[in-house]
C-alpha cells in the first residue's frame, strides 16, 4: 500500500479551508486513505486503493475533498493550450525498447522547497508503484527555459552520449552511469540488454535525460528559481504513460499554473499531450437497488455522483441507462459495480440499513467447509485472532522479503498496480506482512488465517490448483519455536491427529529452528522461527514464530 508524507497545511491551502483532525480522518475514509501517524504538520497517509494513483499527493487529496465538502461539485476540468512545442520520436530505434513518450509544459509555477520535495515524493511513488519500478513508466522534470525545441527522443550507443548526471559534477557516458551512479546501479537492469540506450536531446544537442535512469544536472536540475517546466513520461505502456503524465500535470495545475500541450510526432501518427479529456461511462441505475438496496431517485443519484467527482450526462430509469463523465485518470472504472461502489461511498456505508436475506432454498456445508469452521473454532479457543487477507499480492512480499528465490506463480496479465499482480501461493508472507502493518498494536499478537492459495499445475484444466491452508503466527519479544509448536500440537490433538517434525533448512527461517510437519510420514506444512533478516525486510522488531499447513491433507 502506498504511504506518503503529506502536509496538512498544504491540503488546507489547496482546499481553502481549515480542517480539524477528526474531520480530516473522516473525509479521508471516503477516498480509502487513513492517517498512519502525525508529526507536527506532517501526516503519514496510507492509501488503501492502489488503483487510484491520482490520490497520491496533497493535490489529489484536496481535489477530492473539495467535492466532498461541497466547495466544488462534479468534474474538475483541465485544459491545455497549444503552444508549438514539439518532440520527435525515433520509432524504429525505440520500438523494442521504450517506445512511448508523453510531455506537457507547465508555466508560471512558484516552486518552494516544500513543493519540490512534495512533487519528488509523488514522482517516486508513481515510478515505483504505478510504473512498476520505472519499467512501465518513469517521469522527468526539466527547466523549460534552459532547453530548445524540438526535442528528440531516440537511442544512442552507451559510449556515445556524455553528460553530467543529476547530483554529479562531471561528464559521464551512459555506460559509466549504469555502473557508477546510484540510480544507474538501481535501474540499469532495465536497459543493459539493449545495444543502444534511450535518450532525450534538445535541438542544441544538449542531453535532457537518459530514461528511465537519470536526468542531466544541467536541464534536469529543478530548484526554487525554476519558473517553467517541461514534464516527460516515457515507458512501455502507452495508456499508463499518458495517465501518469496527466496525473502529474493536473497536480501542478492545482497551484494556479498554465498548462501547454506538446506535439508528439511518431513516424506514423501524431499525438498532442497531455490527454486530459474526460471519459464517458454508462451504467444501469437498477444496480443501485440490486446491489445496495437503496431506492434513490434521479436527483439523489446525481447529487451523490457529483459529490464523488462525476458529471452526470443523463439518467433514465425507464430504459435503465445512465451516462456520466469521469475524470481521465479513473482507469479503475471497468464495470457498473465500480460506479455503484462510488455511490455507496458517497451515500455513506454507515447510512445503509442492513436487510436479512430471504432465501427459500435449503443448503448444506461441504466437508472442507465443515473442517475449516472446526479449525477456526479451535484456533480461536487457543487464543488466536482470525485475519482475512486478499488473494492478490506481489513478488516482493512473497519472495524477496522472505529471502526466497522467485518462483513461477499465477500472474495477472494486465494488473493495475504492481502491489497486486500475482496470486499468493502461501499464507506465510501474508501473515508476516499483516504483523508489519499492525506493529504499533499491543503485543503479544497471536493471529491465524484459513485461506486459499494458488499453485501452478499443468495437470489441471486451468493450469492451477487451489488449496486451502492454515497459517498461525505469534509475535512478541520472546516468541519461540516451542511456543508455536504447542499451538500446532493442541490443534492436531483436538482433531485426533499426531504430527512429527523433520528438521529442514529454509532461508525464511533461523537455521536449526525450522521443520517440515509430517503426519503419517506425509508432509503437510512447515513450522519455525522467522529469520532476523526477514523481520528487518518487513520492518518488524519482535521475533515471529509461525506455521503453515495444508488442511486438505489432514
Amino acid at each position: 500500500m502506498p504511504k506518503m508524507i503529506i502536509s496538512k497545511k498544504q491540503i488546507e491551502q489547496l482546499i481553502g479551508k481549515k480542517l480539524n483532525s477528526e474531520k480530516l480522518v473522516e473525509l479521508l475514509e471516503y477516498i480509502k486513505a487513513e492517517i498512519d501517524s502525525t508529526e507536527g504538520d506532517e501526516l503519514s497517509v496510507e492509501f488503501k486503493d492502489t488503483n487510484r494513483p491520482d490520490l497520491w499527493s496533497a493535490e489529489g487529496i484536496a481535489r477530492n475533498l473539495k467535492n466532498l465538502l461541497g466547495i466544488t461539485s462534479g468534474l474538475h476540468v483541465y485544459k491545455a493550450e497549444s503552444a508549438g512545442y514539439v518532440v520527435n520520436v525515433d520509432d524504429k530505434k525505440l520500438e523494442d525498447k521504450r517506445p512511448f513518450i508523453a510531455c506537457a509544459v507547465i508555466k508560471n509555477i512558484i516552486l518552494t522547497d516544500e513543493l519540490i520535495k512534495s512533487f519528488m515524493q509523488m514522482q517516486d511513488k508513481l515510478d515505483t508503484n504505478y510504473g512498476r519500478k520505472r519499467k512501465k513508466t518513469s517521469i522527468g522534470f526539466y527547466d523549460l527555459d534552459k532547453l530548445n525545441f524540438p526535442v528528440i527522443y531516440t537511442t544512442v550507443s552507451p559510449e556515445h552520449a556524455k553528460f553530467i548526471p543529476l547530483g554529479f559534477d562531471k561528464d559521464m557516458s551512459m555506460k559509466e552511469i549504469i555502473n557508477v551512479h546510484p540510480k544507474g546501479i538501481e535501474y540499469g537492469h532495465l536497459v543493459k540488454s539493449f545495444k543502444e540506450y534511450p535518450v532525450l536531446i534538445d535541438s542544441n544537442s544538449k542531453v535532457l535525460s537518459f530514461p528511465p535512469i537519470i536526468n542531466s544536472n544541467d536541464l534536469g536540475n529543478i530548484n526554487e528559481q525554476t519558473k517553467n517546466l517541461l514534464i516527460e513520461v516515457t515507458g512501455t505502456d502507452h495508456s499508463a504513460v499518458n495517465n501518469t503524465l496527466g496525473i502529474i500535470t493536473i497536480a501542478l495545475a492545482d497551484h494556479g499554473t498554465k498548462i501547454c500541450s506538446v506535439d508528439i510526432n511518431y513516424k506514423n501518427k501524431k499525438e498532442k499531450t497531455p490527454i486530459l479529456k474526460s471519459i464517458d461511462v454508462s451504467f444501469k441505475p437498477s444496480g443501485v437497488k440490486r446491489v445496495l438496496g437503496l431506492n434513490l431517485n434521479n436527483k439523489e443519484i446525481q447529487k451523490i455522483l457529483e459529490k464523488m467527482g462525476y458529471d452526470v450526462l443523463n439518467i433514465n430509469k425507464e430504459s435503465d441507462k445512465a451516462t456520466v463523465e469521469a475524470p481521465f485518470y479513473r482507469k479503475d472504472i471497468m464495470h457498473d459495480v465500480d460506479i455503484i461502489e462510488d455511490i455507496a461511498i458517497g451515500y455513506g456505508y454507515n447510512e445503509i440499513e442492513p436487510i436479512s436475506p430471504k432465501i427459500a432454498t435449503e443448503g448444506g456445508l461441504d466437508k472442507l467447509t465443515t473442517k475449516t469452521d472446526l479449525i477456526r473454532d479451535i484456533m480461536i479457543g487457543i487464543g488466536h485472532q482470525e485475519i482475512l487477507s486478499f488473494m492478490l499480492t506481489n513478488k516482493n512480499t512473497m519472495f524477496e522479503k522472505m529471502n526466497q528465490k522467485t518462483k513461477d506463480v499465477a500472474e495477472l496479465s494486465n494488473p493495475i498496480s504492481a502491489n497486486w499482480d500475482i496470486l499468493r501461493n502461501s499464507l506465510l508472507p501474508i501473515a508476516i506482512n499483516f504483523l508489519a502493518i499492525n506493529k504499533t498494536v499491543e503485543f503479544p499478537q497471536r493471529i491465524f488465517e484459513v485461506g486459499d492459495v494458488i499453485h501452478l499445475d499443468d495437470k489441471e484444466e486451468n493450469k492451477v490448483k487451489q488449496k486451502r491452508n492454515l497459517c498461525a503466527a505469534i509475535s512478541r519479544s520472546r516468541a519461540t519455536f516451542t511456543e508455536i509448536k504447542s499451538v500446532l500440537d493442541k490443534l492436531l490433538s483436538d482433531l485426533g491427529l499426531i504430527a512429527s517434525i523433520k528438521p529442514i533448512e529454509n532461508p525464511s527461517f533461523i537455521d536449526g529452528r525450522c521443520g517440515e510437519i509430517l503426519i503419517d510420514k506425509k508432509p503437510i506444512g512447515i513450522i519455525g522461527e522467522i529469520h532476523p533478516q526477514v523481520l528487518i525486510n518487513f520492518g518488524l522488531e519482535n521475533p515471529v514464530s509461525i506455521f503453515e499447513i495444508n488442511i486438505e491433507e489432514l
